[in-house]
């Protein structure tokens, strides 16, 4: 019960930083308080990562986080599964993205997944890295892409399992609201993710009580 209404107050504390969104900004889809208009490319970089030769074992294990497009549900990325040498950053298509860019999973399971660095790091292919210019504040990027992530998701193109593609990401109209407004809502949202920060951990520890207690039952313990 406890961990039931802990997901729940989290997703409410999720609402909660969309409401503030929306009440500063408006929906970004439809743009209603006029905000100046530009291409993504314009104020933002976008390239994607690489995935090294697996069979290079060398490649992988050093210090160097590596992150793939499912780990993009953790909405900041402060942890990844696998990690990259120097020699497999420097002999493949990956590049060392700084904390702050923004990643849009652009196929696979995910596609239209969206989270920002916690830290430096690599990403595989599957990913579009974008780092935003001074015009544009972090975290009104992330919440204005996956405001918008139905949008991209609906002009997916291919065959059976339609992408995304940097060209599409690139080509997004963004709305551009004043730089101090975007600061105004980093503050704003700053004591939600706070909030976030120990729901969750509070979570983890209940799932691992949980798990703890499962165990100890099935072996007749309780």
């Amino acid at each position: 019960a406890l961990r039931a209404k802990r997901r729940a107050a989290l997703a409410q504390l999720d609402t909660l930083t969309q409401s503030i969104f929306l009440d500063m900004f408006g929906d970004p889809a439809t743009n209603p308080k006029g905000w100046p208009v530009l291409a993504l490319e314009n104020v933002a970089v976008t390239t994607s990562g690489g995935t090294p030769n697996r069979s290079v074992t060398e490649y992988f294990g050093g210090g160097i986080p590596w992150v793939k497009s499912g780990e993009l549900r953790q909405g900041v990325v402060t942890a990844t599964e696998e990690s990259l040498t120097e020699r497999g950053l420097a002999e493949s298509s990956a590049k060392l993205m700084p904390a702050g860019t923004v990643l849009v999973a652009m196929y696979g399971a995910t596609v239209g997944a969206i989270a920002v660095l916690g830290m430096e790091a690599a990403t595989n292919q599957a990913i579009c890295c974008v780092q935003p210019s001074r015009e544009l504040g972090v975290n009104y990027l992330l919440h204005l892409l996956r405001r918008l992530s139905p949008t991209l998701i609906a002009k997916r193109v291919g065959g059976a399992q339609p992408n995304l593609s940097q060209e599409l990401l690139r080509r997004l109209r963004v709305p551009l609201p004043p730089l101090e407004m975007q600061r105004d809502f980093t503050c704003r949202i700053s004591s939600v993710a706070k909030l976030e920060a120990q729901s969750n951990a509070s979570l983890a520890e209940l799932d691992a009580l949980f798990a703890s207690l499962k165990h100890r039952a099935f072996r007749g313990e309780l």
